[in-house]
């Protein structure tokens, strides 16, 4: 007698519980992983809270800014590494391939490094703009604190818009073949074409940073927090966000670029014709 074919999941809503259920432990395990590839950002952040150099004062903050924060364009670079490891690990769990955790990771690495560092250099220069401005705002005693609070929440909401946009370059290199800039001018539409949806995803996969960002804020006594909260996200959050971005992005694609790629439409869902 044969086998009833495997049921796929109607919508990405049940693909998502699906592969929780079933791939509970590689989920771990691929967060773990992309953790290895934040060690570098982690050791830098606690020599930094930790060194009196880097106090800064109404006479040295321009210097110990930036040299506290220009080694974030490197540091990102790195992470970008350990999250295209963990997109492609996504690409081909979403779309039922036979996912391996640790060998999709590393292979993603090595197919995927090109865009890694060219996204996350975007990162990496955003991150250090902001994290610069706000030392420059902070310490500018021209301006109204209330001023200074509207200055900061734009830096962050321009970092999270610009987050979005390589997320979506980011997701399109995994998939298709093309040019940088048509990827990144792709990723731009994608972005503000739904944007509500997307700053609300954006937000949920951005967690992290955003937990870590606030923690920032907290005395010195108290940042053990933020090294508690990090060690939460590589047990398990690291990989369930980048899965999450990855479906969500890949129902975008659907709606938007995968008539021209029928192969993929729907892809690990249950087939449906594109057309109706």
């Amino acid at each position: 007698m044969e086998k009833a074919p495997l049921k796929l999941p109607d919508n990405r809503f049940e693909l998502l519980k699906d592969r929780l259920k079933t791939r509970f432990f590689d989920f771990m395990l691929v967060s773990l992983l992309m953790g290895i590839f934040l060690i570098p950002y982690v050791v830098w952040i606690i020599l930094i809270n930790n060194t009196a150099f880097f106090i800064p004062t109404s006479e040295n903050y321009l210097l110990v800014a930036l040299m506290a924060y220009a080694p974030y364009i490197i540091l990102s670079m790195i992470i970008g590494l350990g999250v295209v490891g963990a997109l492609y690990y996504s690409k081909r769990l979403a779309f039922g391939e036979g996912a391996n955790a640790s060998k999709d990771f590393f292979y993603g690495i090595s197919k995927n490094i090109k865009a890694a560092l060219i996204g996350f250099f975007i990162i990496g220069v955003f991150y250090f703009a902001l994290s610069y401005g706000k030392v420059v705002v902070m310490f500018n005693t021209s301006i109204d604190s209330i001023v200074k609070g509207v200055l900061i929440g734009l830096m962050y909401v321009g970092f999270i818009i610009i987050a979005m946009i390589v997320s979506f370059y980011l997701t399109q290199s995994i998939l298709y073949v093309g040019k940088t800039s048509q990827l990144m001018s792709n990723a731009i539409r994608f972005s503000f074409g739904m944007f509500g949806w997307n700053l609300l995803i954006s937000l949920i996969t951005l967690l992290p940073f955003i937990i870590i960002e606030l923690t920032s804020y907290l005395p010195a006594n108290l940042f053990l927090i933020q090294y508690i909260f990090i060690f939460i996200c590589v047990l398990f959050y690291f990989e369930f966000e980048t899965f999450i971005f990855t479906i969500y992005s890949h129902s975008i694609f659907d709606l938007t670029i995968n008539d021209d790629y029928p192969e993929i439409y729907r892809k690990g869902l249950t087939p449906k014709d594109p057309l109706n």
